[in-house]
Parts: C-alpha cells; structure tokens; sequence
C-alpha cells in the first residue's frame, strides 16, 4: 500500500484487506517468487516524464514458468508509485 499511487483503488484499502488480496492465488506470487528476471528494454525506457511502464518476470523455484508483471507507474513528490498492475 505504501507504494500505491493515490490513483490507485488500492490506496484507500485498509491494511488486512489489502494483505487478503496478497493471499489469494493470483496475487500471491507477489509475496512468494524466488525468481526475478528484469526486462533489458527498461534501461531504454524515458523515466524522465510522470509516468512509466515496466516489467518483470517472477516464478516460485517449484513453478514450470514465470509470471509476467506489468507495472503502470506515476510521479509522486519525486517517487515512483504504482498506478496499477497486470499479472499474467
């Protein structure tokens, strides 16, 4: 929740609320992956601007495959919070 944006639903969650979306199965590789493989293209990204976009690949060391996470990013007082993600 700290790194919500304040256009981020997730924002005005309370804390146990948000922590049962990180418990159940889809968003649990939030918390769990052991395994993290950084998109290259991001060191070409503009991260001057308000907003950003980037990705990662996570996958728990039991799991066949990873777990694609795009991140939707805005300017906030200087830091980069979350605006929304996509897990696929």
């Amino acid at each position: 929740m700290k790194f919500c944006s304040p256009s981020n639903p997730a924002a005005q969650l309370t804390p146990a609320t948000f922590a049962s979306y990180l418990s159940e199965p889809h968003y649990a590789i939030l918390t769990e992956w052991d395994e993290i493989e950084f998109d290259d293209e991001d060191e070409e990204e503009d991260w001057t601007g308000t907003t950003a976009e980037t990705s990662v690949l996570v996958k728990r060391a039991d799991d066949d495959s990873f777990t694609y996470i795009n991140f939707m990013l805005s300017r906030h007082s200087g830091r980069w919070l979350i605006d929304s993600l996509t897990l696929v």
